[in-house]
């Protein structure tokens, strides 16, 4: 995995995971843009990951935190 710092509010921007069978696949897997930020049992969270595969940037889908 690798992971994207914002560094001036220290928050994750991008995730990426790669799918491995002996070797790391480059244009496997998938990566997460988040944005936003939500306060869940005082852990800073982010609200909007969006999720994208690497070999091709298809969408794959977005979750959405929501308060209770």
């Amino acid at each position: 995995m690798l992971f994207y710092f914002n560094s001036e509010n220290l928050c994750y921007e991008k995730i990426y995971h790669f799918h491995k069978k002996g070797k790391i696949k480059l244009d496997s897997g998938e990566y997460i843009l988040l944005s936003g930020e939500m306060t869940v049992n005082a852990i800073r969270m982010p609200k909007v990951p969006a999720w994208y595969y690497n070999k091709d940037d298809m969408y794959i889908g977005t979750d959405t935190l929501v308060d209770n």
